[in-house]
């Protein structure tokens, strides 16, 4: 069963590929803090803004990704992301190549739209660093032949 209609995937995969890649730099610019990345990722697949997308809300599908994370951390968390920000003393344990935070948020939208699974639940069985690890072989396939792969784990 799909969530909404087919004419809404192409904005929403574009909308999460957006704040999967610049969700840092949206922080830093709006809130003036610096988070984990994965952390505050993971916390937004699980909330409940992310299941009003999937259900079809209109104004969250066709807002940008900049808004609808601002409108979650303001509305869920005060604006405050004290549980977010990233150890200053921890340095970078990896580095990512660019767009590959954006395939990830991308593909999931794609995966939720197929399968009809909650982004919590997509997220629980194909945790972000997981995808983060699929990007190399992933991003070169086209995304039903990514999906046939994905479905085996979900």
């Amino acid at each position: 069963m799909r969530s909404y209609d087919k004419w809404w995937l192409p904005k929403d995969m574009e909308n999460m590929g957006f704040l999967f890649e610049y969700c840092d730099k949206y922080c830093q610019e709006l809130y003036d803090v610096k988070i984990d990345k994965i952390k505050l990722l993971t916390a937004f697949m699980k909330s409940r803004f992310r299941r009003q997308m999937e259900l079809g809300h209109p104004r969250l599908l066709s807002q940008s990704a900049k808004d609808s994370l601002m409108q979650w951390i303001d509305v869920d968390y005060n604006g405050n992301l004290s549980e977010f920000m990233k150890d200053e003393s921890e340095e970078e344990k990896y580095e990512y190549e660019y767009n590959q935070f954006y395939w990830v948020g991308w593909i999931y939208a794609y995966l939720h739209y197929r399968t009809g699974l909650s982004s919590k639940t997509i997220v629980s069985r194909l945790p972000i660093e997981k995808m983060l690890s699929h990007y190399y072989l992933g991003h070169e396939m086209s995304k039903e032949a990514y999906y046939m792969r994905a479905e085996q784990m979900l």
